[in-house]
């Protein structure tokens, strides 16, 4: 009833703001509104550097609509620590966003989108997104957008998000424990002249993400199923303490067209990125942590980077062929509490981009980028109509916080040597009757890759032929008679080459989404009515220590496989759009589930329910 209740009142509070922001309609001759989903598109700074003149219109799709977690809408490729909001790994290898300096912790990048991945708007009347969820166990998330044209060559926005999360495991109340407090923001505005010759995208991202950590819960290794399984009522292995991840970035990209063969941009991007863990009274966590280098009094352990990147480039376009040629120079610092190891550094880079596109049936796109010191991010991709092609090849420095690090807990310095990447795939996109079917195949190899050991401590592999990374996979899209759908997807794994052992990814993932889709009462209600099942091998996945706030090996913790099975219900009215959710609808019992992480159980079943309403006018 208390769930009913606040969806009430969520709706409520929507339908109040919109009525307190709008202003007079415009109507046409049927006295209906015009604007609509529609009339409102947004685009992207990659598409600006594109040269594309496509807009892409609002996701006003049911499928997928559930998936409001970062695990569920990476279809189950990234792992968490059992809640949303917590931190994250992926179970396959990812490269990186960048071949220079990173701060060297990804584990909540899930949760902030980085500035040039922003959208930017082109709205005939103000536009208001209003995304509520309000899941089980407190579980929450609110996410809210308003964009508008000041004329129709100018447009500003702003986007705010709040993502909050109780303990699940070891709490000292029922509800309200936090586990997970994060705030993003975002500011954007664009702007082309009249003449369309000037262009400019100007963004500030923001997020502060605070972390209640647990250490999971305090068992020994031949506890029972019933001692695993006490969720609330569990011992956990750290109490008062926090992690903080917080950045703040500025983006201005600005291009000027001289004719359509040949324009010119500018790029300033201005960065930091602050990363700490907070213990109080390190003295009551003792057995969690290794050594005490600084004090007993407290911990305070804190890392920093900041980033300033200056590029400048020209782009055209020639009949079906796009370019761009740019150079960037990257200044960087990395500091703790105590201090600048590294002192400032500058980066120089050189790059280019190619894409062919031929009768709109043949797309190709080729991109290399030099960093000097031996360092290269080199990329290609072909699509055809039944068939996509990728390669990329990569070389690329770890990251500050594996070469250096000084806390009161751990201490390290390295003098890696830059990690290798190279990967070959493809995917067949092959359609038979009702059946679309997608074989697909990727094989990377991975050379002196930098880890973090059972120690907990950064190792770099000494394999110079480095690991060869095996992933066929096979999904496809079945339609049974004019309603029903089954979206099955296997992936694959196996891993040859010396220091094999470092890569500890599930043999099998299967996902599989079984559901129906209709439109009832006289075609005014769109409806997807289904389950979405996950299933892992067993293997032993990587552990947390939230100290360094990284996954290191273990081989003492086996995540057994386990069957998930979410129940869902969307539909849509009007503008907005609806769920529900029971997640995890297959437990068996209260006093019992599956484990996600080592020592961190799976969401236990929840009733979710959320809504996202899109206004107009």
């Amino acid at each position: 009833m208390k769930i009913i209740l606040k969806i009430a009142a969520i709706g409520c509070f929507a339908t109040g703001l919109a009525l307190s922001v709008s202003h007079a309609q415009v109507l046409d001759d049927s006295t209906k509104n015009v604007y609509s989903s529609r009339t409102t598109f947004w685009f992207s700074e990659a598409d600006i550097k594109a040269l594309s003149d496509s807009l892409h219109v609002l996701d006003t799709l049911l499928y997928g609509l559930e998936n409001f977690d970062a695990v569920d809408v990476s279809n189950h490729t990234l792992v968490d620590l059992g809640n949303n909001g917590t931190a994250t790994r992926s179970l396959y290898y990812l490269f990186p966003s960048t071949i220079g300096a990173t701060l060297g912790i990804n584990a909540y990048d899930p949760y902030f989108i980085p500035s040039s991945e922003i959208k930017y708007f082109d709205t005939k009347s103000p536009w208001i997104k209003i995304k509520t969820v309000v899941g089980g166990s407190g579980r929450s998330v609110v996410d809210v957008g308003y964009s508008r044209n000041i004329n129709p060559r100018w447009n500003l926005g702003v986007d705010f998000k709040l993502l909050t999360s109780d303990k699940q495991i070891g709490s000292s109340s029922s509800r309200g424990d936090r586990n997970v407090n994060s705030t993003t923001w975002d500011l954007y505005t664009s702007y082309k002249s009249k003449n369309e010759k000037y262009q400019l995208l100007f963004n500030v991202d923001r997020i502060k993400h605070q972390v209640l950590e647990t250490g999971g819960i305090d068992v020994s290794e031949d506890a029972s199923t019933a001692e695993l399984f006490q969720y609330l009522d569990s011992p956990i292995k750290l109490t008062g303490v926090k992690a903080y991840d917080y950045k703040i970035n500025f983006h201005l990209f600005q291009k000027y067209k001289i004719t359509d063969e040949l324009q010119i941009y500018y790029l300033l991007d201005k960065g930091r990125h602050d990363n700490s863990f907070e213990d109080p009274t390190p003295t009551n966590n003792a057995s969690a942590y290794p050594n005490i280098l600084i004090t007993s009094d407290s911990t305070a352990d804190l890392i920093q980077m900041r980033a300033l990147l200056n590029e400048a480039g020209v782009l055209g376009k020639i009949g079906g062929l796009s370019y761009n040629f740019y150079l960037k120079q990257r200044y960087v610092t990395y500091n703790d509490r105590f201090s600048s190891p590294f002192g400032r550094q500058s980066e120089s880079y050189g790059g280019a981009k190619i894409n062919v596109r031929l009768f709109d049936v043949w797309d190709t796109d080729a991109k290399v980028e030099y960093l000097q010191g031996g360092l290269f991010d080199i990329e290609g991709r072909t699509t055809l109509p039944f068939l996509n092609l990728w390669l990329r090849s990569m070389r690329y420095k770890p990251g500050y916080q594996q070469l250096y690090y000084f806390g009161n807990h751990y201490s390290w310095v390295n003098d890696f040597e830059p990690q290798r990447a190279d990967r070959l795939g493809g995917e067949l996109n092959v359609k038979l009757g009702p059946v679309t079917l997608k074989p697909g195949l990727n094989l990377t190899r991975v050379a002196n890759y930098v880890y973090f050991g059972a120690d907990s401590l950064p190792h770099q592999s000494q394999s110079a032929a480095g690991q060869l990374l095996f992933n066929p996979s096979a999904a496809a899209e079945l339609t049974i008679g004019k309603s029903f759908h089954l979206n099955p997807q296997v992936i694959y794994t196996a891993v040859t080459g010396a220091d094999s052992e470092i890569w500890r990814m599930p043999e099998w993932l299967i996902n599989t989404r079984f559901y129906y889709e209709g439109v009832w009462f006289n075609d005014y209600l769109p409806v997807q009515l289904g389950v979405d099942l996950n299933w892992k091998s067993t293997y032993y996945g990587h552990a947390y220590n939230p100290v360094i706030q990284q996954f290191y090996i273990q081989n003492s913790f086996a995540i057994d496989s386990y069957l998930t099975a979410d129940v869902f219900l969307n539909f849509k009215v009007g503008n907005a759009r609806y769920f529900a959710k029971m997640t995890h609808a297959n437990q068996p019992g209260t006093a019992d589930g599956y484990f996600i992480s080592p020592y961190y159980p799976g969401q236990r079943r929840v009733f979710d329910l959320g809504v996202t309403w899109y206004f107009f006018d």
